[in-house]
């Protein structure tokens, strides 16, 4: 199917057999392969980059001019909430669903917490390294993350407790 009338830089698989691409045309569009047939397009302002699903995907977090976030409801396709306090490149997003929060990792050495159903950010974690990939460990309250700047040697993890993270190792 045509979904966008310039470069898709990322496509992934949501739930209900349904394909999410984002553009350089600074669209999202989501379409069911199961009856072949384009469900909708989300427009964009701002240069749209990586995103993942939220909420059991009814959601999506998407990356919007490098350094800050767009949550999105896929029943509207409208933006609910803008989030910006990282001074860098996003490079890393999780959800932590339990909690209803997404976790931004970003090259100006921080973590940001977010609420996204309410679009708060409730806490900012500060390394002295710049923060390539954050992953969530599904059955544990814990999250761990690599430096871009240390040749990817060390890993960090920290426990979760609510909207409290107290570093571990």
């Amino acid at each position: 199917y045509k979904a966008h009338n310039k470069m898709i830089y990322y496509i992934k698989e949501i739930k209900n057999n349904r394909i999410v691409t984002v553009s350089e045309d600074k669209t999202i569009s989501i379409y069911d392969y199961s009856i072949k047939k384009f469900i909708g397009n989300i427009q964009s302002k701002n240069t749209l980059g990586d995103f993942i699903p939220l909420a059991q995907d009814t959601k999506l977090a998407v990356v919007t001019n490098d350094k800050n976030i767009s949550i999105f409801a896929l029943s509207t396709f409208k933006q609910q909430y803008w989030l910006h306090e990282h001074l860098n490149f996003i490079s890393s997003l999780v959800e932590l669903a339990q909690y209803h929060y997404l976790l931004s990792a970003s090259y100006d050495c921080s973590i940001c917490i977010w609420d996204y159903e309410r679009g708060l950010n409730l806490k900012m974690l500060y390394q002295p390294v710049e923060i390539e990939k954050v992953i969530h460990f599904n059955h544990h309250d814990q999250i761990a993350f690599y430096s871009k700047n240390e040749d990817k040697k060390n890993v960090y993890i920290y426990d979760i407790n609510s909207s409290n993270l107290t570093n571990k190792r």
